[in-house]
């Protein structure tokens, strides 16, 4: 599936348009995490989202695009992604946008 967020929502695109791939949920309704492969940027992406889904931060870490998402430790300062190849790749939190 390959889908593109725009801030506020995500909508499919074409095979010429580039985007998140392999999103996917992470917690629970109380603290949810959104972690995506970033086509534009080649790396992963995770949105911390509040309980009405609205972004609170973000985190990016370079990484290799896999259709096996890498596992997500996250904590006050940012996420760490151990991807099945055993490899790590780290990333600090930042504002929404």
């Amino acid at each position: 599936m390959r889908s593109a967020f725009d801030g506020e929502s995500w909508h499919e695109i074409g095979e010429a348009e580039r985007g998140g791939l392999y999103p996917l949920f992470r917690g629970e309704l109380a603290q949810t995490d959104l972690l995506f492969f970033d086509a534009r940027r080649a790396g992963w992406t995770v949105l911390e989202l509040d309980e009405r889904g609205a972004v609170v931060r973000r985190a990016e870490a370079a990484g290799p695009g896999s259709d096996e998402a890498p596992i997500l430790v996250r904590d006050q300062d940012g996420v760490r992604l151990r991807a099945s190849s055993g490899e790590e790749f780290t990333g600090r939190w930042r504002s929404p946008r």
